[in-house]
């Protein structure tokens, strides 16, 4: 019931079109450019960048950063660090990286489990959002896993509402994984369980993009575009192939890929852009200019 009403918010909530900065889903397979990503983006709104750090791993690059770099003790708190880093006004850029492994802890500590593994502070007190845990009294404080299904749904679609209605700028990352469908055809989605899985996460974004690598030979070819936010030089030397993000789909994408875009965002025919957020930090920056 509280995944039905969050993503009834999510629906019907109107934002104004004149300062709209719509919330950005960005998947693809390990290691193919998610993070590295954020290289180029500029130092005034590095210094404005609150990167919350799931993954437990070093930035991808070498050089100086001016995120600041926040790991959870507990995914249960992602929503309240979101909205408070919202509402503090000292953020313009804030990021989840990734919901799946977020998730995957959720699970570990509250489903796969007999009893909740909360996250302590120093004073040996609970500080993991109870508010998304179900425990029976009956049973000694045991889990109750049917319950937290429900409760892992909610939690997920609260990361979404709080990232979607702050002010900042909101990038949510996520794994992608395979699956063949009833059918026989393969389908990339992002992991995630339960009913959220089921429907997609994707389903709760305007915007959806795949990080991938390309062969040169590919981008010129078969699906050669002509315009500037596609380079044409190889990403990794002697690998003959570049990171790009996938906008928009290809003949061969359309039943496969979940992607989603805006209308007018990008001009007809770009279907890869570089692997660079600024650039479609930039590309907001022209389209929804106020």
């Amino acid at each position: 019931m509280v995944f039905q009403r969050v993503l009834l918010e999510l629906l019907f909530t109107e934002t104004p079109m004149s300062n709209a900065k719509p919330p950005i889903l960005l998947l693809s397979k390990p290691g193919m450019g998610k993070t590295f990503s954020l290289k180029n983006i500029k130092p005034e709104l590095g210094n404005r960048t609150l990167l919350i750090n799931c993954d437990s791993k070093p930035l991808s690059w070498v050089g100086n950063t001016a995120f600041k770099v926040y790991s959870a003790p507990c995914p249960t708190l992602i929503p309240a660090i979101i909205k408070k880093a919202g509402d503090s006004g000292d953020f313009d850029l804030i990021i989840v990286d990734t919901i799946t492994v977020a998730m995957a802890e959720y699970t570990r500590r509250f489903i796969n489990t007999e009893m909740p593994k909360y996250a302590f502070n120093k004073d040996d007190q609970i500080v993991s959002d109870r508010n998304y845990v179900s425990t029976s009294a009956k049973l000694g404080g045991i889990v109750d896993s049917m319950a937290n299904w429900g409760k892992y749904a909610a939690l997920v679609s609260e990361i979404v509402a709080e990232g979607s209605k702050c002010k900042a700028q909101f990038v949510m990352m996520g794994h992608l994984n395979s699956r063949e469908d009833e059918g026989g055809e393969f389908i990339y989605k992002c992991p995630l369980q339960g009913q959220i899985g089921k429907q997609g996460l994707e389903g709760l974004f305007s915007i959806v993009m795949h990080a991938t690598t390309l062969p040169l030979e590919k981008l010129t070819g078969e699906y050669n575009q002509e315009h500037k936010y596609l380079g044409t030089e190889e990403s990794l030397e002697f690998t003959g192939e570049r990171f790009v993000f996938q906008v928009a789909h290809t003949k061969d994408t359309i039943h496969s890929h979940a992607l989603r875009t805006i209308q007018g965002l990008w001009p007809d025919g770009v279907r890869f852009i570089d692997n660079d957020l600024q650039m479609v930090f930039d590309r907001f920056d022209e389209v929804y200019k106020a």
